[in-house]
């Protein structure tokens, strides 16, 4: 805002050119300027975080598909009954397959999980 010799502001601004479009409002230019400094910052945390992310990972072994393991599972039907069930890895391993396999099954022969009516 400028004043002239009358004391009257007077709005000066004109609209800057960009490529082949002029910005109209000083807001525009704000918020372009606000974007691409939030550009930039992405951009630079995505380059801090990237030779994290680039890291090579050390190898696991193999786990022990004998060790026994002991989860405590909640009784159907009761809130404070619980069951303390022990197997190895690979049985555990076998009854998530069979599960799954289990439930897909049963998805495929009703048509999908709503059955023949739309979800």
């Amino acid at each position: 805002m400028k004043a002239d010799l009358s004391g009257n502001p007077q709005n000066t601004y004109k609209p800057v050119p960009i490529g082949d479009c002029a910005i109209a409002h000083p807001f525009r230019v704000r918020f372009f300027r606000m974007f691409s400094r939030f550009v930039i910052l992405c951009a630079a945390g995505t380059m801090a975080l990237s030779p994290a992310l680039a890291a090579p990972e050390t190898e696991k072994p193999a786990p022990d598909p004998n060790e026994r393991i002991c989860r405590t599972e909640s009784v159907t039907g009761s809130r404070l009954q619980k069951t303390r069930t022990c197997r190895t890895r690979k049985e555990w391993e076998d009854i998530r397959r069979q599960t799954g396999e289990a439930m897909g099954s049963v998805q495929r022969s009703q048509g999908g999980v709503c059955g023949m009516r739309p979800c």
